[in-house]
């Protein structure tokens, strides 16, 4: 009952200031219940869920074994529409707000790993600035893009890093796609990731950067400890919204594997 009454003063709280729709009736929240009982984590995937926030185009749930927020698979925009997006973005090495952005990942890694080691940056978009970038300094690092540069031969090698900067969040197979890279790490490789943390439930309803309709992951710490362990790696976290999680037996994404 105490939680209830909370969540109710929330939805009172935001509504007056203009952050959240009017606290749902028990008729609205039985609906919304029903609209995610069969949904299941795509990490985990825990039958487990609380329902995290809802605007007019989509649901949001949260997983509460790995703490995910996720969004229901019939929201996903069609591969055509969502090309279509990424075409129009304006991703350019003349950026320099651009640059200094891909920055935040970039000078944790090179701490991290040197110039002798070789990498792939997943998820390298229409422009490969990331990956351009670390060549400027002497690096090895090959690029992959399901829609720009769609080599899965290269998934099938071997690298010292993987680079995930702003990429994660989109993913349609998140588990799938974390053995993926895993297996295509080489021992004591990393994995390397940038995304924006998902914010409070109670700020979540104005926060700009779920409204991207190809953002449909929404991670916090609490996640990445959660994917360290199970995949048996060392979490670093240079700074916000930064990950870098180092493989630490070569046998470990075997055994996670065979899930």
């Amino acid at each position: 009952m105490e939680d209830l009454l909370k969540t109710q003063l929330i939805f009172t709280v935001n509504r007056r200031m203009g952050k959240a729709p009017a606290c749902p009736s028990n008729k609205d929240n039985m609906k919304l219940q029903n609209e995610i009982k069969d949904e299941t984590c795509p990490l985990c995937f825990s039958e487990s869920k609380e329902l995290y926030s809802k605007d007019k185009n989509r649901i949001y749930v949260l997983c509460p074994v790995c703490n995910l927020v996720f969004v229901p698979d019939r929201f996903f925009m069609t591969a055509e529409a969502e090309k279509k997006r990424y075409d129009c973005h304006n991703n350019t090495h003349d950026d320099e707000g651009y640059v200094n952005f891909l920055y935040r990942l970039i000078t944790p890694l090179k701490e991290n790993r040197d110039n002798t080691h070789n990498g792939l940056d997943f998820g390298s978009g229409p422009i490969p600035v990331f990956a351009d970038l670390m060549k400027q300094d002497g690096y090895d690092i090959e690029t992959y893009d399901i829609f720009y540069d769609n080599r899965p031969e290269l998934l099938k090698q071997k690298y010292d890093f993987i680079t995930v900067c702003e990429v994660i969040e989109h993913l349609h197979n998140l588990f799938t796609d974390l053995t993926t890279l895993f297996s295509a790490l080489n021992n004591n490789g990393l994995l390397a990731i940038m995304t924006q943390p998902a914010v409070p439930a109670d700020r979540f309803f104005g926060w700009r950067y779920k409204n991207d309709p190809t953002h449909v992951l929404f991670f916090s710490d609490e996640t990445f400890e959660w994917i360290a362990e199970q995949f048996n790696c060392t979490l670093i976290k240079p700074g916000y919204g930064v990950y870098l999680l180092e493989r630490s037996k070569i046998e470990a994404c075997d055994s996670v594997c065979m899930r």
